[in-house]
């Protein structure tokens, strides 16, 4: 079985070979059951990421005679041109399922990808698998109170069924294949989301499309602080808005067609199409944020049980006081097309430092089922 492996970095050289090691710890490598594809694509790097990843990998490849890898540097900066690239452009498209992950995670069991991998071959209706995504802060000993409030609503997220984390998935490739990612969508895991779950918007949302395994497990670094916090929140909004404009544009095409093939059919023919399209409706109107972007703090409590409920409903007060001027800023944003930057660098090396005994507490999470 073939298995495309592909990794996205931006300016990750104090964690990525901390993950590759994580990574090359999967015992599908050692299996002779599967033929590994691994590409790297270092997007606008300014540092040593790609160099760290090509003397990771020259050691690694000894090991194995089933394994093939690449790093590409690519001067285009973010992460969707990267993607689309390595989907449609530098695999060998002769793969099953493509795994996609990013270079900043540390993957907690040995077995995550071959359990992916098993229950896409186990449920036919499926499309994509994941694993559940860990904040590093779980594993702080301490009761700071954004601590508190940052897990509780990772907590409730993951009440929702059908979750897409773009840190890490399995995909079938004959799904993949069809996707082009536009760069005005800015979340990529969103609109692959809906595009497997509604068939490309022709049908109700399908969760079942989408499993997810909470018995492997992958670390990444929350954003911790008042004001990555916010910034995160304004990039979500804007990002969850702009999706709402795409769908908008999509419906206005009067189309029997899936959204997948009238991107595919109209970037052929002019790739501005759709910033043209997009362009034109934020010249119609001045508010841009999503219906119900105020209410959805407390539509999620509805995944609670009442206990749960009493306990996030003060968090969620104070989020949606945060709220506010997260949404005023985010419309400000997008009226003046200044989206350009809502993506900049904000990780610190912290992760980096503790990632060994991340790692090891592998054990724990898995007892606690978080």
């Amino acid at each position: 079985m073939n298995i495309l492996i592909g990794m996205l970095i931006h300016n990750e050289e104090d964690i990525v070979a901390k993950t590759l090691h994580t990574l090359f710890k999967q015992n599908i490598f050692e299996s002779k059951l599967y033929r590994i594809e691994l590409i790297i694509v270092a997007n606008a790097c300014s540092d040593n990421s790609a160099a760290i990843c090509r003397n990771e990998l020259k050691n690694f490849s000894l090991n194995t005679e089933q394994f093939t890898y690449q790093v590409i540097e690519k001067d285009e900066p973010g992460k969707i041109p990267a993607w689309n690239d390595l989907i449609h452009q530098y695999s060998s498209n002769n793969e099953k399922y493509i795994i996609m992950m990013d270079g900043d995670i540390l993957i907690q069991q040995d077995n995550n990808f071959e359990t992916l991998i098993q229950s896409l071959e186990n449920d036919q209706h499926a499309l994509i698998s994941t694993d559940l995504p860990i904040k590093d802060i779980h594993y702080d000993q301490s009761n700071h109170f954004l601590k508190k409030f940052s897990l509780g609503f990772s907590k409730i997220t993951r009440k929702g069924e059908g979750q897409l984390c773009g840190q890490l998935y399995c995909a079938r490739s004959s799904f993949l294949r069809q996707v082009i990612i536009p760069k005005e969508i800015l979340i990529d895991d969103t609109y692959i989301k809906f595009m497997a779950c509604t068939d490309g918007l022709l049908k109700a949302v399908d969760n079942s499309r989408i499993i997810n395994h909470h018995s492997v497990t992958h670390v990444f670094e929350a954003y911790t602080g008042a004001k990555n916090y916010f910034n995160n929140q304004v990039r979500q909004t804007v990002g969850f808005s702009m999706w709402r404009i795409f769908k908008t544009i999509i419906k206005n095409e009067n189309s029997n067609k899936s959204a997948l093939e009238i991107i595919r059919e109209k970037f052929e023919v002019n790739p501005q199409w759709l910033q043209t399209k997009i362009n034109a409706y934020l010249d119609e109107r001045n508010w841009y944020i999503y219906e119900g972007a105020l209410s959805v703090r407390f539509k999620r409590l509805k995944r609670l049980k009442t206990l749960g409920k009493i306990k996030m409903f003060i968090p969620s007060v104070a989020a949606w006081l945060i709220d506010l001027p997260v949404i005023l800023i985010s419309n400000s944003k997008i009226k003046n097309a200044r989206l350009e930057k809502l993506w900049q660098d904000t990780k610190s090396t912290k992760m980096a430092h503790q990632a060994d005994s991340l790692v090891q507490l592998k054990t724990k999470i898995n007892r606690q089922r978080v």
